[in-house]
């Protein structure tokens, strides 16, 4: 739903009308974004913290941790309805997740990060100098605890990607 939000058509117009170089008057116009080629290896930063400047020029702005669950597929996330029908990219884009890093902590001044992993065996949680199986990928239940409301970064391989990552380019 992000990404379909991102990439939507908006309507430009009032004080958001878009400058024309070839009249040089503010018009309205439709503005839509997307995509034009997408890399071996996703990475997907969420926005996890809000920042706003303070009244006072030597006072250091607020902070907070925006909280909120995802929903993302773990496998087979498809991304070619959002890639420019003149893009030169033909490559299927389907994506596996294959980690994903989890900030805990209630702001962005503290807090502790972890990782989990697909590996081979399945998914795994790195916590410091713990480590914890979690389940074989592609169970429901494993993923449920890798995809949540603490993940900070979501990284995803394209399933055409070289499965061994010495031979991505």
């Amino acid at each position: 739903e992000a990404i379909k939000a991102f990439c939507a058509e908006e309507k430009l117009e009032g004080d958001d009308r878009w400058g024309c170089p070839r009249c040089e008057r503010r018009v309205s116009a439709l503005k839509r974004l997307s995509l034009w080629k997408l890399p071996l290896l996703l990475l997907v930063h969420l926005k996890r913290f809000g920042f706003e400047a303070s009244g006072a020029w030597d006072a250091a702005p607020q902070a907070w941790k925006i909280e909120g669950e995802i929903s993302v597929p773990s496998q087979r996330l498809n991304l070619q309805d959002f890639v420019s029908e003149a893009s030169p990219q033909r490559a299927p884009l389907h994506y596996d997740l294959f980690a994903a890093v989890d900030h805990v902590g209630s702001s962005p001044m503290s807090g502790h990060y972890t990782a989990s992993c697909r590996r081979a065996d399945g998914w795994w949680r790195f916590d410091d100098s713990r480590t914890e199986y979690i389940g074989r990928a592609g169970c429901e239940a494993s993923e449920k605890k890798v995809i949540g409301a603490g993940n900070y970064l979501l990284l995803f391989q394209r399933r055409d990607a070289p499965p061994d990552p010495e031979q991505v380019p």
